[in-house]
């Protein structure tokens, strides 16, 4: 079952951005998720370090998709940062940081 941290992510990102689609994760994972949103060409992989890390902060890391390597890694990002990295990669790929 998942941890209250990543539900809250979810949820979160599901309401600002539509439905989720895991991506080599499964709904069982406690302490983490990876998912795609549909038009972006990028993975997100979401972890609370086991539940080691403070309450609402996450480790971050972006990987292009077909999975190259990865583009984007922070750790302890809070919720709402994510929410404005994630605006970053809806732009053209060309535009990303």
């Amino acid at each position: 079952m998942r941890s209250l941290e990543i539900q809250k992510l979810i949820d979160t990102v599901e309401n600002t951005y539509g439905s989720i689609t895991l991506y080599g994760s499964q709904e069982i994972e406690q302490h983490g998720t990876c998912f795609m949103l549909e038009g972006i060409s990028a993975t997100f992989s979401v972890l609370t370090l086991e539940g080691k890390l403070p309450a609402e902060k996450y480790d971050i890391q972006i990987e292009e998709q077909p999975p190259n390597h990865y583009i984007y890694n922070l750790e302890e990002c809070v919720l709402d940062d994510f929410i404005q990295i994630i605006e970053h990669y809806k732009k053209p790929i060309m535009e990303w940081p």
